[in-house]
């Protein structure tokens, strides 16, 4: 088959072909998404980076996959809106189950490439060429109308029998067990201590639905709710960079994705493919596996100005830092003494220096103790710890005893107490011992936490949270659970104070 230098076959004429068609074109195309380089399966001897094209004659693009035996020898560019030419490329044209898809076979015999810059300050001269390239008369033409080549209305995922875009999910709209396709930023990434993989910190703007939760309570005190998903903490400089306000999704991805390290900037907007979502620590995270895809997405997206434009009117809100799934009318667990001092995340309670005390929304996920025997008339000076959790972060706070009272009420007997910790909690049916424990979906509730370091040269290692000006209202669970449509719950005693609680 002999090569047509040109002209150049547009998008549309590819995507007339036939199953069973392989055609050698050459193609003038704009980078709408590019793939970063992974090893190819089986054997994995060849390296391959993936692109996906667009060249503004339909609103489709068509994928163009390049293989090289070493990673060196793959194509990188710049950034995605870059343009590439190729020559000789194979159409080749397969039925799937979701219809018929079309990608470009790159041949590293006969196949060639260059690619250009997208803000033109090259001109005509291609900042990459593969060895056997030969440059035809049509470059500074096809340039010129592909640099001007808005993105915004390109449906790269779209094919003949589906005109649908595959839907991107955001991170509020994540459930478990769910495989999805997510759009997101990656603030971070580290390699998982045992070699076994890597821990993406992905986020969007939005917040992950809170979960029900299936922990023994009465086994905080031996076994504590963990704080996060990893074996151990990300250090307070990596933390304090994570934005204040979304949840920072954990995804875990095998080794065959570490090339993401070399994603230049956090500001890339990059779209996952089938990833799984799981419950860790009863914290969301999810699961990528060789499977999995990863593509970085042009800015001019509009899936990517959707996500943008969320946020920014988010943060320009002056519930901005409220979580998304909380609805301040219907929270009524607990009042303050500073309702009209503005909302905080406890990402921004944690890293701020400069914000000592601050009102929060969060859910009270556990507490040590928990029981009204023993809370009650307790000769400490701390009366309670509690797990708090807003979308951005969890933290330990402490009920010292001076605003124990104010907290849950004066001359509160001890089943009087239980009854507000299972309101607070979300439990809506005690257990009946030790080693039980029922569900619980804890509400959204508004407190204030005053931060402080226990010693000053260890500021980091020593900060604590010291709930104060805070109390409970409402009678009992029963508010929630009758509502709810659930019956009336009665309290049954099932483990003795027959020792002091030690909270640290």
């Amino acid at each position: 088959m002999s090569q047509r230098l040109s002209p150049y076959t547009p998008i549309s004429e590819i995507k007339k072909m036939r199953e069973g068609s392989r055609v050698a074109i050459n193609l003038f195309a704009k980078i709408a998404e590019a793939g970063i380089p992974r090893m190819t399966k089986g054997i994995g001897t060849d390296y391959y980076i993936g692109f996906k094209l667009a060249d503004g004659s339909c609103q489709f693009g068509v994928s163009i996959t390049i293989f090289a035996p070493t990673v060196a020898d793959l194509p990188r560019i710049h950034s995605v809106g870059d343009i590439i030419c190729l020559h000789n490329v194979e159409v080749k044209v397969y039925k799937g189950e979701s219809g018929e898809s079309i990608f470009c076979s790159f041949n590293k015999r006969k196949s060639s490439y260059a690619f250009f810059d997208k803000e033109g300050s090259t001109g005509v001269i291609p900042y990459k060429i593969s060895a056997s390239f030969r440059a035809t008369n049509y470059v500074s033409k096809y340039l010129d109308q592909l640099r001007s080549l808005s993105l915004e209305h390109y449906q790269p995922d779209a094919n003949r029998q589906q005109d649908a875009i595959v839907s991107l999910l955001l991170l509020k709209e994540l459930e478990e067990g769910k495989v999805c396709d997510i759009l997101c930023q990656v603030v971070h990434v580290c390699r998982i201590p045992s070699g076994d993989g890597l821990i993406l910190y992905v986020w969007d703007g939005t917040d992950t639905p809170p979960v029900t939760f299936k922990s023994n309570l009465n086994i905080e005190e031996s076994t504590p709710t963990p704080m996060q998903t990893e074996s151990s903490p990300l250090s307070s400089e990596i933390l304090s960079s994570f934005p204040r306000i979304g949840t920072v999704l954990r995804v875990i991805a095998p080794n065959d994705f570490e090339h993401i390290f070399d994603v230049p900037g956090r500001e890339q907007w990059i779209k996952f493919c089938n990833v799984t979502c799981e419950l860790r620590s009863e914290i969301m995270i999810g699961v990528m596996n060789l499977d999995s895809k990863v593509f970085i997405l042009s800015d001019e997206y509009q899936s990517v100005k959707h996500r943008e434009r969320i946020y920014n009117e988010r943060k320009a809100s002056d519930l901005g830092q409220i979580p998304l799934t909380c609805s301040l009318q219907t929270s009524h667990v607990t009042v303050t003494d500073y309702e009209t001092v503005p909302y905080s995340t406890l990402m921004e309670s944690i890293h701020s220096e400069e914000l000592l005390s601050s009102k929060c929304v969060v859910r009270v996920v556990a507490s040590l103790p928990w029981r009204g025997e023993h809370l009650h008339s307790v000769n400490r000076s701390v009366r309670a710890r509690l797990t708090l959790e807003d979308p951005t972060a969890r933290l330990h706070a402490y009920i010292y005893e001076e605003d124990w009272v104010q907290f849950i009420g004066p001359d509160t007997g001890a089943d009087d107490i239980t009854r507000k910790m299972m309101k607070l909690l979300g439990i809506r049916n005690p257990p009946t011992g030790e080693k039980e424990m029922a569900l619980r979906n804890p509400p959204w509730v508004k407190c204030c936490l005053r931060k402080f370091h226990r010693d000053e040269n260890d500021k980091v290692g020593t900060m604590r949270f010291q709930i104060f000006g805070t109390r409970l209202i409402g009678d009992a669970v029963n508010d929630q659970a009758q509502g709810e449509g659930g019956a009336q719950v009665e309290v049954t005693e099932g483990v003795t104070a027959d020792r002091p609680i030690i909270i640290d």
